[in-house]
């Protein structure tokens, strides 16, 4: 069996029900943008969030900045930028497209609203202090819908320690109501397991596990993908379910790791200090003998909650989509270097690098038949 076949027999071995699906995704995209030789609006670079708004445009953010596109790929406007006036931010951390595509902007500590033209209508500030109580800290934050904030908690008395041995800092998901102020736990899971020693050393272990988050309109799901659960919540915090999500995980050899090494050293090139500091932390931290159980996971926008799964990066994605009661619906293989960012009834929106690393922004349809 090759290694694809098996991230995909980890997944099959979840039943599916009645009402599955059959969705296959295009194997070009229909909408490409970025790279135009003279026009420094269809360079990219970090992009970090991309939206189809409900007229047929494109919104990508980098930055601080937002840029539209037309259902084709072509630039329309600007908004956004860096600056501290309305309308201008240091950082969009995350963005909300609400009805009549108002735009909802996470900014530090504000809230921002947009018209969906870009223009600046109003802000709010957010008080968020109660996020640093209780030995706790938080380092980033996703907006939900309702204007409550799904945050990422890490522990304080972990933070500027140093550890020789790997280690996974604790870390916790909690939903945060700006306007009581009430913080709601969710799960307790780990960050990436590491190694922090003194000075330059240590490092990330390679394939490390990580809590892990998606949000949809009426629910948010969180989990731990050295796990094989996620946990679905009501947007009040109420546990709905634990939703199995993968039975195996697929092990690392030693020509994956070989492979991820040659391509670092390649990407380096010959700066020496970088490729000193790589080789020190490819030797201080020690090799997985397995990948996590599974990837990323995103709610689509009729709901249904996508599991990436999670191997080596030849490997296929094969990504299963299960329903709000937790059952799987279907099975979809997407471009292996696609990071998704959203998924509509008949298309997903993601980013891809080419091999030189040039990100594009790319639209690939979707077909869905019931089964």
């Amino acid at each position: 069996m090759t290694r694809g076949a098996i991230a995909i027999a980890a997944f099959a071995a979840l039943p599916l029900p009645a009402a599955a699906q059959t969705i296959i995704a295009a194997q070009q995209p229909s909408v490409s943008i970025g790279r135009v030789e003279g026009d420094e609006n269809y360079l990219l670079s970090r992009v970090s969030h991309v939206k189809k708004l409900s007229d047929g445009r494109i919104l990508v953010t980098m930055g601080p900045d937002i840029r539209f596109y037309d259902a084709s790929g072509r630039h329309l406007a600007n908004a956004g930028g860096r600056g501290r006036g309305p309308g201008e931010f240091q950082y969009i951390q995350d963005i909300v497209v609400l009805p009549g595509d108002t735009l909802l902007i996470l900014h530090f500590r504000d809230k921002v609203w947009l018209a969906p033209d870009g223009q600046y209508v109003r802000q709010e500030a957010m008080d968020l202090t109660p996020l640093a109580v209780d030995g706790w800290m938080s380092e980033g934050a996703t907006l939900l819908a309702n204007g409550q904030l799904l945050a990422s908690q890490y522990d304080r008395s972990e933070a500027n320690t140093t550890s020789k041995e790997l280690h996974r800092p604790k870390m916790r998901y909690s939903l945060f109501n700006p306007d009581t102020k009430r913080v709601t736990p969710l799960i307790t899971a780990g960050g990436l397991r590491q190694i922090v020693a003194a000075g330059s050393g240590g490092g990330v272990q390679l394939f490390s596990p990580h809590a892990q988050h998606a949000v949809g309109s009426g629910r948010v799901y969180v989990g731990d993908n050295d796990t094989t659960y996620i946990s679905a919540f009501s947007l009040d915090g109420r546990h709905l379910r634990d939703m199995r999500v993968a039975s195996t995980a697929v092990p690392v050899t030693s020509s994956d790791l070989q492979s991820v090494r040659e391509a670092t050293l390649e990407r380096i090139g010959n700066d020496d200090q970088r490729r000193s500091a790589f080789e020190r932390s490819w030797a201080e931290v020690p090799k997985p003998v397995r990948y996590p159980y599974w990837g990323s996971a995103i709610v689509d926008l009729a709901g249904n909650l996508w599991v990436s799964s999670y191997g080596s990066p030849s490997a296929p994605r094969v990504w299963t989509v299960f329903d709000t009661e937790g059952r799987r619906i279907s099975q979809v293989q997407l471009p292996p270097k696609l990071r998704v960012t959203e998924i509509g009834a008949d298309y997903v929106l993601g980013v891809e690098q080419d091999d030189l690393d040039v990100e594009y922004v790319r639209l690939y349809p979707l077909t869905r038949r019931s089964r």
